[in-house]
């Protein structure tokens, strides 16, 4: 973790920096300094965690500094006066240090920082999570055909090893070598659109293969492969020219 402390009063900045180290020894203290404008300079090149200021420095107020040249960092601000509580809050203030104070209220301060930064970050984490999952596609999960005259079954995509076209009609082939016609009306590449790449893919213009179906694949001729499905009675499944690398690619994923 790295600190900046901002106090002009010698005395009082050899106190942060005792109370720091006696706090945890492994905080780094990157500057310490009574200059707002070399504090300035280190925030810019460094990556700061936390800036421990005085109000009243010899720059001037650091509330009327931090007007004139916005910070975002966290800060506990120290001073003599308590009528600055409000401004701290307004100016990134996690904590305010009434001088005189002691290592008890210091570090009661300091414990505060860290378990609202730990909340923040814990918080962080979770929205960036929800939003992965917010973003990430809708893929297909089921697939409606039709069983004769007047049944429909509902198949979990995951149970579909081949989709194909013949002749413009789509079939669903299923694990349990069952045929059926897909009821929607879609083209090939409409379904395609809608099933996870990561699971299917498009071996040639007219089929679809599930991986989690496919048993191996062997070389025919120079630029296309033979697929082999489990329990595959359907007849070759050859991939076309184009296809041929991207699936050789697509497998090994």
């Amino acid at each position: 973790m790295n600190i900046i402390i901002i106090e002009d009063e010698i005395q009082s900045r050899k106190k942060v920096e005792d109370y720091i180290q006696q706090y945890d020894p492994k905080v780094n203290i990157v500057l310490s300094t009574g200059s707002f404008k070399e504090a300035i300079n280190t925030l810019v090149n460094h990556s700061i965690d936390l800036v421990l200021s005085d109000i009243e420095i010899l720059d001037g107020n650091v509330f009327d500094l931090l007007t004139e040249t916005p910070i975002i960092c966290p800060f506990i601000f120290i001073s003599a006066y308590d009528h600055y509580s409000f401004n701290a809050l307004e100016n990134h203030g996690f904590g305010y240090l009434l001088k005189p104070y002691t290592y008890e209220q210091f570090s009661i301060v300091m414990d505060n920082y860290f378990n609202l930064k730990t909340k923040i970050s814990n918080s962080n984490e979770r929205r960036i999570e929800a939003l992965q999952m917010f973003q990430q596609p809708d893929y297909r999960k089921r697939i409606v055909v039709q069983s004769g005259k007047e049944k429909v079954i509902i198949l979990k995509v995951s149970s579909v090893k081949l989709i194909e076209i013949e002749q413009g009609v789509l079939f669903a082939h299923t694990e349990l070598g069952e045929k059926f016609v897909i009821k929607e009306t879609l083209t090939l590449s409409n379904i395609e659109s809608t099933l996870n790449p990561q699971t299917f893919f498009r071996i040639n213009k007219s089929q679809i293969v599930n991986i989690d179906f496919i048993s191996m694949y062997e070389q025919y001729g120079k630029n296309k492969v033979v697929v082999k499905l489990i329990g595959n009675k359907n007849g070759t499944l050859i991939t076309s020219v184009n296809r041929t690398p991207l699936f050789k690619d697509w497998v090994k994923k």
